[in-house]
């Protein structure tokens, strides 16, 4: 049998307004460390909140920095933090679940939270191998047409043209409630394609010999 696939993707790529922002607080400089996360499975999208014991916030705004999904190791995130950042909240499902305050030791950790008021930190490896190198990172910000309900960003370096994300079409924007699409992307890109999807629909056509 012969099989054949043909996908049909049509794309808006009309940007009304685009803006860059650092999600960050803390100096290039800053020695950095993992925080790795093991949440219930219902809390999705985790991001931890990081300050020092004078206040000092790690992050730009709440709910601060976002975890991402370990492939080597199920079920865990890891978040980079500056090491002064020893007091951190991790929350989750936007925000609206957390834990409580938690005290670190400015060092790699390892967090399993059973609830939101039952964590264990350890400072010994609940994972293997290692989280993959700290990349700095920033916000971009899309103002779309009213039409759009839905927006994805790629970005890439130029002219090397190295890609930010794994596949087309890149990240899913998260929209706000300013009504602004944000999507975090690595501080080194230098060019961006903010799009909407408006349709995907796929053909199989088959044909015995």
């Amino acid at each position: 049998m012969k099989m054949a696939k043909r996908f049909t993707t049509l794309l808006m790529a009309l940007l009304m307004v685009v803006g860059l922002s650092g999600i960050t607080a803390y100096a290039s400089g800053d020695t950095m460390v993992s925080v790795y996360i093991k949440a219930p499975a219902d809390w999705k999208n985790p991001c931890i909140w990081a300050w020092d014991d004078a206040g000092k916030n790690a992050f730009a705004a709440w709910p601060g920095g976002a975890a991402e999904a370990d492939t080597a190791n199920e079920g865990w995130y890891y978040c980079w933090i500056p090491d002064w950042a020893t007091n951190i909240i991790v929350n989750a499902n936007e925000g609206t679940v957390q834990t409580g305050d938690l005290k670190l030791e400015g060092k790699n950790t390892w967090l399993t939270i059973t609830a939101p008021e039952t964590v264990d930190i350890s400072y010994e490896a609940k994972t293997t191998g290692s989280a993959p190198a700290y990349v700095e990172k920033i916000t971009v910000h899309a103002k779309v047409p009213t039409s759009w309900t839905a927006a994805n960003l790629w970005a890439w370096s130029a002219p090397d043209g190295t890609n930010a994300f794994a596949a087309w079409p890149g990240a899913e924007m998260k929209l706000a409630d300013d009504g602004w699409y944000n999507s975090e992307a690595p501080a080194w890109i230098n060019s961006i394609i903010v799009l909407h999807i408006t349709a995907q629909v796929g053909f199989m056509d088959s044909a015995e010999k």
